[in-house]
């Protein structure tokens, strides 16, 4: 059964991280919490609107929130604050 998310919780990555964000969604879709819905993940990702290849992240999977900011190796906790809003 199918219900409304209770859960929204959000995952750091960045756009080269696809093969990560693929055994994390593997790993998931048999937990009965992500299966039902109560869980929806999202994948938390900077790239900005001028990137060429943000239509190509973007079209990768539903699961991805693109935030227009750049990926700095010292940013990571500017993204959760962007994204809880």
């Amino acid at each position: 059964m199918l219900r409304d998310a209770f859960v929204a919780l959000g995952l750091l990555s960045a756009p080269g991280n696809k093969p990560r964000r693929d055994k994390i969604r593997e790993v998931s879709s048999v937990l009965s919490s992500y299966v039902d819905g109560g869980v929806a993940l999202r994948f938390v990702l900077s790239v900005p609107a001028s990137d060429p290849h943000r239509a190509s992240v973007l079209s990768e999977a539903r699961d991805l929130v693109l935030l227009n900011e750049s990926e700095t190796p010292f940013r990571c906790g500017f993204k959760y604050v962007l994204w809880f809003p």
